[in-house]
């Protein structure tokens, strides 16, 4: 499965180059329009579940589950020790997947969900206010058009370098043909870092992202994303769970 990720892996590398953008190098797409998934993630979110029980298993593993159980793009913006770690005892009947993901959430404190915007968004309000965080950071400016997800991807993380380092540029490669024919254009004015990987994801359709482990504060150089976009399929399931696990224990407490 490491194998398959790294595949996915971005090898961008933040440096002072000359200013430009990911998206200048790949042919612009039409203009964004409707997104066919949000209807599809409305059903799919209104489904009945006659019974679900989730008991030994912590909030965050739980939800990667349904993920990917039901094809819901989802974000999971930050996790703690109770996230990963407090087993749930939850046995719910005659429920709707909303429903479930619902109660799996509310079982910890400190989180919410959010189904407003074409994916499962699972958060800490708490985490969004922390001014270290640097997946609140705010993008004056973020547009790509017609791109593969992880080049999008790619994108943000030169956007947040040049927003860090003034005329920083950024270059590297991208592996790209994991998502198949799935493109991604936005256009977003003065939008925070988790408000643009929850639009890419929502866009997809089939995403989930995850947070991994960020920058030390007051690191000359960004070498690489602090969050992992996985598809949907079903052997990228398990390295979701490891990633999360995988956080440091400093940025699993509660902020």
């Amino acid at each position: 499965m490491r194998r398959r990720e790294a595949l996915l892996a971005i090898g961008f590398v933040l440096m002072p180059l000359a200013t430009g953008t990911i998206a200048s190098a790949w042919q612009r797409a039409p203009a964004q329009g409707s997104n066919p998934h949000v209807a599809s993630f409305s059903e799919k979110v209104q489904s009945m579940v006659p019974e679900f029980e989730a008991v030994g298993r912590p909030m965050a593993d739980v939800a990667v589950q349904i993920a990917y159980k039901y094809k819901l793009p989802m974000a999971i913006e930050h996790v703690d020790l109770d996230a990963l770690r407090k087993p749930l005892r939850l046995t719910l009947k005659g429920q709707s997947v909303r429903q479930v993901i619902a109660a799996i959430v509310a079982s910890v404190p400190g989180y919410q969900v959010d189904f407003s915007r074409g994916l499962v968004d699972i958060y800490s309000p708490a985490a969004r206010r922390d001014p270290s965080n640097l997946l609140n950071m705010q993008i004056p400016r973020f547009e790509v058009d017609g791109l593969d997800t992880h080049l999008a991807d790619a994108q943000l993380l030169c956007d947040i370098g040049r927003q860090l380092h003034g005329h920083s540029g950024c270059g590297g490669s991208v592996a790209g043909g994991q998502w198949g024919k799935r493109k991604i254009t936005l256009h977003l004015d003065n939008r925070r870092v988790y408000e643009i990987l929850n639009a890419i994801v929502a866009q997809n359709g089939e995403a989930l992202w995850v947070p991994i482990a960020q920058p030390k504060e007051g690191s000359p150089l960004i070498t690489g994303n602090f969050w992992y976009i996985y598809p949907l399929d079903p052997p990228f399931e398990r390295s979701a769970v490891e990633r999360l696990r995988e956080l440091p224990l400093s940025q699993q407490r509660a902020p």
